[in-house]
């Protein structure tokens, strides 16, 4: 970046982001001729230009090929086993749709859920502690590439990696695949498909658009039917997906991609970007007279640069066109509910209406006092469920049933917040999932099997824990890394009521320092013995809470904190966000380079916005955007489920939205005064 000249960014831009190089979707019941009028309307006021439309292929593979570098140390996970490793193969051409789905489909068959094969032989074997980010069949570029590699691997085991997927796939092709594995791959596909998201036509519009920049017929890839047809018919005729795995697998034209930990990576990045950045000034100061010369026209243009930051944020933006706040209607849609109790104790919420023969189920059990050491491990308890299996039936067993029958089923921890009193919270153990309306009593056995058998006390018990800890530890410096703007968030709102302090603990920093604590120590039996007992306390209270009492069926971020610190302090996001729920109001920014400066205007904030004369056209613009969150279309599944997880009703719904169509600038001004008051008392 530090490289690349302002002539070179134009002439990127002028040369691909022009309509001739576009692809345009339209989804949803709107008429297609209005559509079309309006992007020929606009399209018109373009000229045709030439684009290289010429499809690039990666490198081809004759022989093994290794490509080594150096990376940073994980702390966080144990020294001696920080390499990462994977191999590639070229397979197949992404404009065959049918060959695609057969690869993806040998995809989730080698590396998807515990009783996957290349899962036995690279993780639960612990040559790694998962699989790399690049794991898996991607057909969006002009070939197919399919990778498999680890992450946490020691130095002895990285050629043993290769030599084990290519065992493995080997073992595969010669054993072949089981019919009913493939069956219910095909069945939870078709769950997929009745099954209708709100952001349904916008994930299939993007699922579509990188592969037809490839030479991909559209229609033909989302023509599910015509794929399925035809892979039941290749697949009848016997092995087709052992075929296809000899084909582009069972081979050495391979690139295997290495990174070595280095200590001293961190150090020398940091001077190597010293380096460049000393290069750099020099290279600027040559330019000018003298040094002194060229820092004070660099400082003119800096203070221009600012002028003009300011300028374009006071710019008047009543020529470009906007919904007004009278198209949001006074009324949103009632979704209707009743309720019912099962034995004079389980209550029961419905929301009957059309779901394409689907059936979604929520349900909560509640947690009365629990002690924060085991609300701490309801994570790792709901990831147990879901790995060690029942004396009756292993893991793998118990997956092949859920996509045999369900969608998918789910174990989580849920609190939330009472609607009437911030300080008061509730939390408990949930779980939700989906299935075709004739398979729904076979969901509920799942869970009912799952939830009371889970046998803490097999052979394969404490083995399996220690898998899910390393798998835990090795993702949490990325996980910090990606998001730590989230992490920062929620250890800020910890003190502030309850529900904040328990998603700490279940999802914040006290729970990845309580993860790669409990990985570091996996090898002390005792603490494990311990452990494995706290578990099987959190399933008894669990199955107790079940029986006795179970439930079934922006101003300030668009016109000062994203200007002035990113826009102006170079982060690369900032935002303000608000909970209504829980009471609490927050600042942010991300990939920051100057994070004290942003700390300085985050306590300004609430003074600019209490002292700012807000004009109509800005509020216009925040309660739009607003209506945009709160108004944007619902999944089918969620329809009522703020009611049954929060307490929060249609009357309550109703009274906000009233609240937030009325709001004037006077109340943003006063808002913003009692922001500002507690940012100077530091409440916050």
């Amino acid at each position: 970046m530090t490289d690349l000249t302002y002539e070179q960014l134009a002439k990127f831009h002028k040369d691909h982001y022009h309509p001739s190089n576009s692809k345009i979707l339209t989804y949803g019941d709107q008429p297609v001729d209005a559509h079309l009028q309006m992007l020929s309307e606009q399209l018109d006021t373009f000229d045709r230009a030439e684009i290289d439309k010429d499809i690039k292929q990666p490198i081809a593979l004759q022989g093994p090929q290794e490509v080594t570098i150096s990376g940073p140390v994980d702390p966080l996970t144990p020294p001696e086993a920080q390499y990462k490793t994977s191999t590639s193969w070229l397979a197949g051409d992404p404009t065959n749709v049918h060959e695609s789905f057969a690869l993806q489909l040998i995809n989730s068959l080698l590396l998807d859920g515990y009783g996957a094969p290349l899962y036995r032989t690279l993780i639960e074997s612990e040559l790694g502690t998962d699989f790399s980010p690049n794991t898996g069949y991607d057909s969006s570029s002009g070939a197919g590439i399919f990778s498999v590699g680890l992450t946490g691997v020691s130095e002895a085991n990285v050629p043993k990696v290769k030599e084990t997927i290519a065992s493995t796939l080997k073992e595969q092709v010669q054993q072949g695949f089981e019919e009913q594995k493939v069956d219910g791959l095909l069945h939870a596909l078709e769950l997929t498909l009745k099954h209708r998201s709100a952001r349904f036509g916008l994930g299939l519009t993007q699922a579509t658009t990188g592969s037809w920049f490839n030479g991909v017929d559209p229609f033909e890839s989302i023509d599910y039917a015509a794929i399925i047809d035809t892979f039941r018919a290749n697949f009848g005729q016997g092995r087709y997906l052992e075929g296809l795995i000899e084909r582009y697998l069972l081979n050495d034209n391979t690139l295997t991609y290495t990174m070595v930990p280095s200590p001293t990576f961190g150090a020398e990045l940091a001077a190597e970007e010293s380096s460049r950045l000393q290069r750099k000034i020099a290279e600027a100061v040559s330019k000018f007279p003298s040094e002194e010369e060229a820092h004070k026209q660099l400082r003119e243009r800096e203070l221009e640069l600012i002028r003009e930051q300011d300028e374009g944020k006071s710019a008047n933006v009543d020529v470009l066109p906007t919904l007004r706040v009278t198209d949001i209607p006074l009324q949103a849609k009632k979704e209707e509910v009743r309720d019912s109790m099962i034995d004079e104790k389980t209550k029961v919420q419905w929301r009957e209406t059309a779901t394409n023969g689907l059936t979604y189920f929520n349900g909560l059990a509640p947690f009365e006092g629990l002690p924060d050491e085991l609300r701490m491990l309801v994570p790792l308890f709901c990831d147990s469920l879901m790995r060690i299996g029942t004396r009756d039936k292993s893991m793998e067993e118990l997956e092949d049933l859920i996509k045999l029958k369900t969608g998918g089923i789910r174990f989580g921890y849920h609190a939330s917040t009472s609607p009437h009193d911030i300080l008061k919270a509730q939390e408990a153990f949930s779980m939700s999932g989906y299935a075709f309306d004739r398979n729904i009593p076979a969901m509920y056995e799942l869970f009912h099997i799952i939830l009371l058998g889970t046998d803490f006390d097999s052979p394969k018990a404490h083995g399996m824990i220690k898998e899910l800890l390393r798998s835990g530890a090795d993702g949490a410096v990325d996980a910090i890394a990606s998001r730590g703007h989230s992490y920062a968030s929620r250890y800020s709102n910890s003190g502030l009521n309850p529900a904040g302090r328990w998603a700490e603990q279940t999802s914040g920093l006290q729970q990845v320092k309580l993860i790669t604590s409990l990985a570091a120590a996996e090898g002390d039996e005792v603490a494990m013995g311990e452990l494995v007992q706290k578990l099987k306390a959190l399933q008894g209270i669990a199955i107790q809470s079940l029986t006795t009492s179970f439930r079934a069926a922006l101003l300030l971020t668009h016109k000062h904190l994203h200007h002035e610190i990113r826009e102006k302090g170079g982060a690369y996001g900032a935002g303000c966000s608000s909970n209504g729920l829980s009471g609490t109001m927050g600042m942010y920014s991300y990939r920051d380079p100057n994070p004290s400066n942003s700390l300085k205007i985050m306590r300004e904030a609430g003074a600019w916005a209490s002292e700012r004369e807000w004009n109509p056209r800005e509020l216009e613009e925040a309660k739009l955007s607003l209506f945009q969150a709160v108004d944007a279309p619902v999944s089918v599944d969620k329809e009522g489920l703020g009611r049954f997880l929060q307490g929060v009703d249609y009357e309550m719904e109703a009274q906000r939205r009233e609240w937030l169509l009325s709001v004037d600038a006077g109340q943003v001004r006063a808002a913003a005064e009692g922001v500002a008051g507690r940012l100077e008392r530091g409440d916050g």
